[in-house]
């Protein structure tokens, strides 16, 4: 049977927050690309007469 100690496993759960973090760090710039290609494309529509959807 595979059993980690509390050690291993708070160094295990450690490292997953981690690169959960650098994840998101590394994946903002892309998200503020996406926000503002997203406000333009919304102001074109806008002014275009498209509704709410």
């Amino acid at each position: 049977m595979n059993t980690l100690s509390t050690t291993e496993a708070t160094d295990v759960a450690s490292a997953t927050k981690s690169e959960a973090i650098r994840g998101v760090r590394a994946a903002i710039p892309v998200m503020l690309g996406f926000v503002s290609f997203a406000l333009v494309l919304g102001g074109a529509s806008h002014a275009e007469g498209a509704g709410r959807v």
